[in-house]
């Protein structure tokens, strides 16, 4: 994914403390009790995410709350339509699951920015070092979005926490069924800082990404929508752990292209599932040309999103968030093409799942 290292949003997330006010909404829709969640310390990822949001997410989700379920265009893609969404109907259950890829920065290069904590006028500057991640910052981010109340006809929103990374709420569908949604995201890095996940704290970190790999690839043989939000590794993807790195500190892609280690588990995950995932979400790198052929051999009737390029980290984000807004909506054809391919940049780099 190509990223710029400072990113300019150090303005933004400067400002936050001060200018960040949350925007009214409508009641959410009841939702089990959430369990007891002890209180989280803040740090500077919380504020890296609160910036994010604020510059990219929170106007983009405001686009989708403008967007309804659009009716199919025709009784054969409604007919589509239905067997697309037949499990989730037939068990009243919807499960989105979400796996974010260890996301590090192997570009060489340190990354940091600059931030304003809560209430306080000072600016401070926090640097994650060389080959940061920000899959914690993406976990974060996530949780905001879920969590936020809805307006408009967005669904993504209203969640309730139920336990750690995992949210729910009832939606509605068309014909007035009620379902039980629920949404789970796992990320990788046990901290943004790539030289202590490796050093001090390998031994953490190996537990983690193991237990992140078995859940997502365990994931697709029970979810109705499976995202997989993460670096491509040249085709070696999807992956939870540290890379493979040269000496200049840049991911080794020749060895991820030629073994392939995340492909092949998803190939082998995908052909054992006794029922596929309505769609699978692959928000990475030129993921289109990479995964998209082996998979549609492995699972011919599911349906497969990508991208067909090396694309800015905002993309998979909102290819990701409008995904999943549509499928909470019981979008079909027209209704997917419109939310996955909402702005131009999207709309370029961004291929809509085909529903069979």
């Amino acid at each position: 994914m190509a990223m710029n290292r400072r990113i300019e949003l150090s303005a933004v997330v400067v400002g936050l403390a001060l200018a960040f006010q949350a925007p009214a909404f409508a009641k959410a829709p009841k939702t089990p009790a959430p369990a007891p969640q002890p209180k989280e310390v803040k740090t500077p990822s919380h504020y890296l995410a609160e910036g994010w949001n604020h510059y990219y997410y929170v106007p983009f989700l405001n686009q989708l709350g403008d967007i309804p379920t659009i009716p199919s265009a025709s009784a054969e893609e409604q007919a589509r339509c239905d067997r697309f969404y037949s499990k989730v109907r037939s068990t009243g259950q919807m499960k989105i699951v979400m796996g974010i890829g260890y996301y590090d920065f192997s570009e060489g290069e340190p990354f940091g920015f600059d931030y304003r904590e809560d209430g306080s006028f000072a600016i401070k500057h926090h640097d994650f070092g060389m080959n940061a991640t920000i899959d914690i910052t993406y976990d974060i981010m996530y949780r905001e979005i879920l969590t936020r109340r809805c307006s408009g006809s967005l669904q993504l929103c209203g969640f309730t926490e139920v336990a750690r990374g995992v949210y729910s709420k009832t939606v509605t569908d068309p014909r007035g069924q009620k379902i039980q949604a629920t949404v789970e995201i796992k990320d990788s890095s046990v901290t943004p800082e790539h030289s202590q996940n490796i050093g001090v704290l390998a031994a953490q970190q190996q537990a983690k990404s193991d237990a992140t790999t078995q859940w997502f690839f365990d994931s697709v043989k029970s979810a109705d929508l499976v995202i997989y939000n993460g670096h491509s590794r040249k085709g070696g993807g999807p992956d939870f752990h540290p890379p493979k790195l040269l000496q200049n500190l840049h991911v080794n892609y020749s060895w991820y292209g030629k073994n392939t280690p995340g492909l092949k588990r998803l190939l082998t995950a995908l052909s054992s599932a006794p029922t596929k995932p309505a769609a699978l979400l692959m928000m990475s790198c030129n993921s289109a040309n990479l995964f998209e052929k082996p998979i549609r051999k492995a699972a011919p009737q599911m349906s497969v999103a990508g991208t067909n390029a090396v694309i800015p980290g905002n993309i998979p984000n909102k290819g990701a968030i409008a995904g999943m807004d549509a499928f909470l909506k019981f979008q079909c054809q027209e209704g997917f093409n419109k939310q996955m391919r909402l702005d131009p940049d999207m709309n370029e780099q961004i291929k809509a799942p085909v529903i069979y």
